[in-house]
């Protein structure tokens, strides 16, 4: 094995082969949708995080895999596991900075995942996403306007994670920061969880699902809520354990330092 991706942690690319590198077939499906291609070097990024999701067991059980930290905007919006759900600005003017992911100034701007509940089981379902903000949230800075919405770090001295999830609202243990790999899954019809970085903030919350909506969730916003933030990967669908979920974040977090984001 030939290692390109040149840090720690990140394992190699296949070895080359004649007329160049060998990419993992959803890698070279990826790239043959950007209308720019990436360096040998980004290739390498996005070929190295597929492989080390599907090693985790994720890659089959999410519904969407995105990076925003990505070479251009169109590269950015789009899920690397295909044509679905893919992503697109809901409104405003969400400023796009290559390898940093998209800023949503908190007056108009959104990004739509054109995923909705409705598009997964109601009792087995998560949504995760990595926000660059440290300070609490006044409001959910993503949610679909119903009964899907998030807020990885509360203001008001609270500093929980709270959302919904199929369900009205639930909480659950103080965290110290709203950056990194946050979010919310629901393992059945009478529990949710809540993950920031691989590991389980608090214990299972005990809340019980109502019903799915067809509305797109959004990012930088809940519904026409507005919130500030800066956001450079989700994650969309799927039941994962929680070795899944160290694995997942290890894969995400090493492509992200390999980004410089």
């Amino acid at each position: 094995m030939l290692s390109r991706a040149g840090f720690p942690g990140f394992v190699g690319m296949p070895a080359a082969v004649a007329g160049g590198p060998a990419y993992d077939a959803d890698a070279d499906a990826l790239f043959a949708r950007m209308a720019v291609q990436p360096s040998d070097a980004e290739k390498g990024y996005y070929n190295t995080l597929i492989l080390a999701l599907k090693a985790a067991g994720t890659w089959d059980l999410r519904q969407s895999y995105v990076s925003l930290w990505s070479h251009t905007t169109q590269a950015a919006l789009l899920n690397l596991k295909g044509t679905s759900f893919t992503p697109a600005v809901a409104g405003g003017a969400p400023s796009f900075t290559a390898n940093q992911g998209y800023t949503f100034d908190g007056v108009d701007d959104s990004l739509s995942t054109a995923w909705a509940g409705a598009d997964a089981p109601q009792d087995a379902v998560s949504i995760d996403f990595w926000f660059h903000d440290t300070a609490a949230f006044v409001g959910n800075v993503c949610g679909n306007g119903s009964n899907i919405r998030f807020n990885p770090r509360t203001t008001g001295g609270s500093d929980f994670m709270t959302g919904r999830l199929n369900n009205g609202g639930s909480s659950t243990a103080t965290v110290a920061t709203a950056a990194g790999l946050s979010g919310m899954q629901r393992t059945g019809a009478g529990t949710i969880q809540y993950w920031r970085d691989g590991a389980q903030v608090g214990t299972d919350v005990a809340n019980t699902s109502n019903a799915v909506s067809a509305s797109a969730l959004l990012i930088g916003a809940n519904g026409a809520a507005f919130q500030a933030s800066r956001c450079g990967f989700y994650a969309l669908g799927g039941v994962l354990t929680a070795p899944q979920r160290a694995a997942e974040f290890a894969a995400i977090d090493a492509y992200r330092a390999a980004r410089g984001a």
